[in-house]
């Protein structure tokens, strides 16, 4: 996980940028386990205005599919005000 940062725009608005992750997994002489996992944060502000999006991620595989999950969640001040989930399976088509 990276530490985060924040940036700041001439015009007062504040950037965080936050919980930056990707992990690879493999378990040897088995490609069919290679898995990635990432999420990410971003959170722009400007004096009380607040706001946060989030998102989590994994992609793996077996013969026959891609395996694609996703979450994104978005946040004004503490409260959470969207969330949306993605389960995919997507042919490899020779892949």
């Amino acid at each position: 996980m990276t530490d985060s940062y924040e940036r700041l725009v001439e015009d007062g608005l504040k950037i965080r940028y936050s919980d930056s992750l990707d992990r690879f997994t493999i378990r040897e002489g088995d490609p069919l386990s290679a898995r990635v996992d990432s999420k990410r944060k971003i959170a722009p502000s400007r004096g009380d205005w607040r706001v946060a999006v989030g998102t989590r991620s994994s992609m793996a595989a077996d013969r026959t599919h891609f395996h694609i999950i996703d979450t994104v969640e978005v946040f004004e001040g503490d409260e959470r005000i969207f969330v949306e989930n993605w389960d995919r399976r997507i042919p490899r088509d020779h892949l």
